[in-house]
């Protein structure tokens, strides 16, 4: 998942540069795979312009950028002049496509380039450099109008255990927990339940718990706003219209996954069920799909208009001449978005949420939060809210008592300082009078379920590195791989023998010739070749010695 630097700060109050972020992330278990950190054109001021010597157009710079030294730049803006602060892209920025580099104009040495508006990407104006306000910038800083579009971009890994971290919100909590900074969400209420010409019908309560839906009529639909429209682009997509936008934005920042339907183009109220088997179904992308009766679908009275969690339909696609829209957001089964998914082949944002678990009591503030982007951008007015289904959510608890802690990892740790790191997670803690705490895990926590699960979440939080061999209790560890003869083995070494540990699975094919033992295939094996359970050591031996021989260990 991608997500920018200024995106986590609008949730996280850090002083944590961008590396800082990404080492912390790395520490408590989200895994960095990569870190972009663009290099800015920056503010700088002319205090030297004469005419190139072998040009009637270009001039030769001086500019002040900040680092106490004179940066030579050759420019062609007819509006270049000695006093001006202006945009300076050196070497290593990238001005479109283009990385800039030193080298030379005309015969004359050039450092950077000095850019106009459009080549900013903040107007059509390619008159001339853009002029910058002297008062509003810092010399040798990234200039001010670029402050959203230019930030850092983190590229993350997330393991299937932890769909709290497919969104901005989540990441930003953990890192408060890990002392990284403050947590400062803003929550919005539900929106008020508005009768309107529509409504919705659930004929699939188990595959669709909640569904909720809010129209709005009367938008004039538009780009995005500079913030929404960076935030996309730095997580890698392409802004559309401001409607559409806003329900990505919200997938990513909330994890909740969202609709938009062209309003015009539905017809009568929206029903929730179970497809038809053999009925068909044409996606956004104009794919047909034949349907089974395990796949949920949406509805209107002329047929369906949305796979549930996977992807929309193309017959009520949103445009930027849509007038009126639908917004939907609900909870959808994970089994059943992971098994249409995959049996029609085709993964989204969306579905890979849906598939991991989604925070079940967001649907409502996640409504309410993109009718508050929307109708701030294109106006428009809200003439029917919906729900169906559950409202709210049993949450679930676990039964831990704190010294379970130091059963499982050898460490003592205070009550206060477990409740403490809890507290910041926002799980909600209930002592009962045997010393056991009855916990509600934060409700984007799906995957917390067992007791082992807060001992998990407490030590990641306090920090793997405080984990020592000496801490441990003799009575928690298993010595029995120490019971082996080490000074044997090294001298059975030394006279040139190998050892070979290799996997406890084996080939069918391989099998059957070496062994007259029941062949036992594996329902799930971790790879094609290695299909059953293993009956003799010789087996995979043989293997290690063929593929040494293949890339030429003749030992």
């Amino acid at each position: 998942m991608k997500w920018t630097y200024n995106w986590l700060k609008q949730y996280l109050d850090t002083n944590l540069s961008p590396d800082q972020i990404a080492d912390k992330l790395t520490s408590i278990g989200l895994e960095v795979e990569d870190l972009y950190i663009p290099i800015l054109p920056i503010a700088a001021k002319i205090v030297e312009c004469v005419p190139h010597e072998n040009s009637d157009h270009l001039h030769v710079l001086k500019v002040d950028d900040g680092s106490g030294t004179l940066r030579q730049v050759v420019c062609g803006a007819p509006n270049a002049r000695v006093g001006l602060v202006s945009a300076l892209a050196i070497p290593g920025c990238k001005i479109g496509d283009i990385e800039i580099q030193p080298g030379k104009l005309r015969g004359v040495e050039s450092n950077g380039m000095m850019c106009s508006a459009k080549e900013l990407g903040l107007s059509e104006d390619h008159t001339g450099i853009i002029e910058l306000d002297e008062t509003k910038e810092v010399i040798g800083q990234p200039i001010s109008a670029l402050s959203e579009t230019g930030s850092a971009v983190f590229d993350t890994s997330i393991t299937p255990n932890r769909p709290d971290y497919l969104s901005v919100r989540g990441i930003a909590l953990d890192l408060s927990a890990a002392s990284a900074g403050i947590y400062k969400a803003e929550h919005l209420s539900d929106l008020d339940l508005l009768n309107g010409s529509r409504s919705v019908h659930v004929l699939a309560e188990a595959e669709c718990p909640t569904y909720r839906f809010c129209e709005i009529h009367g938008i004039k639909n538009t780009t995005s706003d500079k913030k929404i429209a960076s935030c996309l682009i730095g997580a890698g997509i392409n802004p559309k219209n401001a409607a559409v936008d806003a329900t990505n934005y919200i997938c990513y920042d909330m994890a909740q996954p969202m609709h938009c339907f062209d309003a015009d183009k539905v017809i009568g109220d929206i029903t929730v069920r179970l497809a038809k088997e053999g009925e068909s179904f044409k996606d956004l992308f104009g794919s047909e799909h034949t349907l089974t009766n395990k796949d949920l679908v949406i509805t209107d009275d002329e047929g369906i208009l949305a796979l549930a969690g996977v992807i929309g339909g193309q017959r009520a696609s949103t445009t930027m001449d849509t007038k009126n829209i639908i917004l939907e957001s609900a909870y959808f089964d994970p089994v059943t978005v992971r098994k249409t998914s995959k049996r029609i082949g085709v993964s989204t944002d969306s579905s890979y949420r849906y598939e991991r678990g989604i925070n079940p009591s967001i649907s409502g503030e996640a409504l309410a939060n993109a009718v508050k982007i929307i109708t701030s951008v294109c106006g428009g007015a809200v003439v029917n809210v919906a729900c169906c289904g559950r409202d709210n959510y049993s949450p679930n608890k676990v039964s831990y008592k704190p010294e379970l802690f130091a059963k499982k990892t050898g460490l003592q740790m205070e009550e206060q300082v477990q409740l403490d790191i809890l507290n910041k997670l926002q799980f909600n803690v209930q002592k009962e009078k045997d010393g056991t705490w009855m916990i509600t895990p934060n409700p984007s926590r799906v995957d917390i379920q067992i007791a082992e699960n807060i001992v998990s979440e407490l030590i990641r939080i306090y920090g793997y590195e405080k984990i020592g061999f000496s801490s441990y209790p003799e009575n928690t560890i298993n010595v029995s791989h120490n019971d082996m003869n080490l000074p044997l083995k090294e001298k059975l070494a030394n006279r040139g023998l190998n050892e070979s540990a290799s996997f406890g699975f084996g080939n069918s094919k391989i099998e059957t010739m070496l062994s007259d033992k029941p062949i036992i295939k594996i329902a799930n094996p971790i790879t094609i070749d290695l299909d059953t359970a293993r009956n003799t050591l010789l087996e995979n031996l043989l293997i290690a010695v063929s593929n040494n021989e293949k890339r030429g260990f003749s030992d």
